[in-house]
């Protein structure tokens, strides 16, 4: 009888492991760099709400073990990075959710609702109506395109030649072209693509000799600015004492007058 008992209580705590154990999943994935696609190595995992977390391994790869099924949030953070908070992350009992994330370091651009408010505001409608195209058929490409052109004119707008502002949006609409072109030659018949291929490349040469004559550009500005730097300087590499002795005539006598 006692033996007996004793199975049946061994049997009981088996059959209640295996049950527990169906209950919950397994969320797994990847964690790299969204720009060079090297893995993120040490990078921290955590459902919202839970004390559940890990970090990835040296390939950047993740495993959470026995999490209850349900629907959670992950947030991912990595040094450099910026934190991601993935939403409704479904946890089926048994089954392993697999999820590969792409961080961008905290640095690096990302078009907003001002950024486009801003190259509407300075585009002409065409190049509008591409980048918007471009927006929906490759995001990434939109990105590098908006980059590009909100660095090199929009942060220095009011600093840059009018003739400066309009070679800006040349180039832009030169590498908006040449996305179009490549595109079209990819679903283009054989008996169409070379024709395409050469106004491509033609594309690219005047695109190149409008980034040349750019970095010239560039180079003229940050030249002037750096003569302005210099004679700041030599300012400041004067008799200090005189200098501070003028400052604090000058705002003494600005405050009896």
């Amino acid at each position: 009888m006692f033996t007996k008992k004793k199975i049946l209580i061994t049997v009981f705590v088996i059959c209640a492991s295996v049950i527990s154990f169906a209950q919950t999943g397994k969320l797994a994935g990847q964690l790299t760099d969204a720009t060079t696609g090297k893995p993120l190595v040490g990078a921290n995992l955590s459902l919202t709400g839970t004390n559940i977390g890990c970090a990835t391994d040296q390939e950047g790869k993740y495993v959470m073990l026995k999490i209850p099924s349900g629907t959670y949030s992950l947030n991912a953070n990595y040094a450099g990075y910026k934190s991601v908070l993935v939403q409704d992350i479904k946890i089926k009992s048994g089954l392993v959710t697999e999820l590969n994330l792409a961080l961008r370091p905290s640095g690096e651009f990302e078009p907003d609702s001002k950024t486009e408010a801003l190259y509407r505001k300075n585009l002409p409608k065409k190049i509008i109506e591409q980048l918007d195209k471009i927006r929906e058929n490759d995001k990434e490409k939109y990105r590098k395109l908006l980059q590009e052109y909100y660095y090199n004119i929009l942060l220095k707008i009011d600093e840059k030649s009018a003739e400066s502002r309009q070679r800006e949006t040349k180039i832009l609409e030169l590498n908006i072209k040449a996305e179009i072109l490549a595109n079209i030659y990819k679903s283009s018949k054989s008996a169409e693509k070379e024709k395409i291929k050469t106004e491509l490349r033609n594309t690219l040469v005047e695109l190149f000799n409008e980034m040349k004559n750019q970095r010239v550009d560039d180079v003229k500005y940050l030249k002037n600015k750096l003569e302005l730097l210099e004679r700041s300087l030599r300012t400041y590499e004067g008799d200090m004492n005189k200098l501070v002795e003028k400052k604090l005539e000058e705002m003494l006598n600005e405050n009896n007058k």
